[in-house]
């Protein structure tokens, strides 16, 4: 089970995020150039805003103490929200709204919920950064699609 969330935990993140999306976009008919990059843009944006908040929390990482072994290499910035929840989540809410079909909403859903605990299986996150990361990107992801897709 450690090599499922290691591998999970890896293959997870910003640019596999940013494909995933782009790949989403285009391959469902919705070949408006315009609005991916403007979603693409806008979602670039949430995610660094993710990162601004996890700054100025400052919450350190239990991977950071003495002793702590994890699945991963033990990441240098600080812990809350997880980045890759967020990621996650925002993709998750943007594409569910956007197609609303009942497979879509509940692969994206397992898709978020798989991220966020493989953060945890590692040991690089707390629930609590993970469920305020699933948090923030529901609600960046609402305001991408209410302000380009809706």
């Amino acid at each position: 089970m450690e090599m499922f969330w290691s591998s999970l935990a890896r293959l997870s993140g910003f640019p596999a995020e940013i494909i995933i999306l782009i790949l989403v976009l285009i391959s469902a008919g919705k070949r408006n150039w315009r609005r991916i990059i403007i979603t693409v843009l806008a979602f670039s944006l949430f995610r660094l805003t993710g990162e601004i908040i996890k700054e100025g929390v400052a919450s350190p990482r239990a991977c950071w103490q003495e002793g702590i072994k994890t699945l991963i290499p033990c990441p240098d910035s600080f812990s809350f929200p997880s980045g890759h929840a967020l990621g996650a989540a925002m993709i998750a809410t943007i594409i569910s709204l956007i197609y609303r079909r009942k497979l879509i909403v509940i692969s994206t859903l397992i898709s978020t919920l798989l991220i966020a605990m493989s953060r945890v299986a590692v040991d690089v996150h707390s629930p609590v950064d993970v469920i305020g990361g699933v948090g923030m990107g529901i609600i960046f992801g609402f305001i991408i699609w209410k302000f380009y897709w809706e």
